[in-house]
């Protein structure tokens, strides 16, 4: 026969997809809670992990947001590393662009789960906006900021 079999499941529709995804999260949470030997490797990974596949940053967020809920104290570690990160990736630009556009990206994300106060990630944004003596490449570094704000747009409003 062929090489390659195929399934006899239906294809599941867009919606069915992140129904099942988001029904698997809190397990996922509580395995992680229970397997790592400290938040430290979660959020770690959870930062590459939305550096690396950004297309997947709703759902590390959404993730981040059920483990903040199981313990309090992780959210506030996630964020200090990210903005560690963060600041990081911002002192090599231009050629660290991407990595700050994902960072924001997934900074909008924790603020969409609540784990970013909307009210403080709008202060992160508003730092980003033209000084009176401009930095050089503050024009890319306000760009990227407005980029993230569709990512974040509903929670905002």
């Amino acid at each position: 026969g062929d090489p390659i079999a195929l399934s006899d499941n239906k294809e599941q529709t867009p919606q069915e997809y992140e129904d099942e995804l988001l029904a698997n999260i809190p397990g996922l949470a509580a395995v992680l809670l229970e397997k790592s030997e400290d938040v430290e490797d979660i959020r770690t990974q959870a930062t590459q992990c939305a550096v690396a596949l950004p297309i997947k940053s709703p759902v590390y967020g959404t993730l981040m947001g059920v483990l903040n809920n199981e313990k309090g104290a992780f959210g506030a570690s996630l964020v200090e590393h990210l903005c560690v990160y963060l600041q990081q990736a911002l002192s090599e630009l231009p050629g660290s662009q991407l990595t700050v556009r994902l960072l924001l990206r997934f900074l909008a994300e924790l603020t969409n789960t609540r784990v970013v106060d909307p009210t403080s990630f709008v202060a992160l944004l508003t730092r980003f906006l033209p000084q009176p003596e401009p930095a050089p490449g503050s024009e890319l570094v306000l760009s990227l900021a407005l980029e993230t704000v569709p990512w974040v747009g509903r929670t905002l409003s």
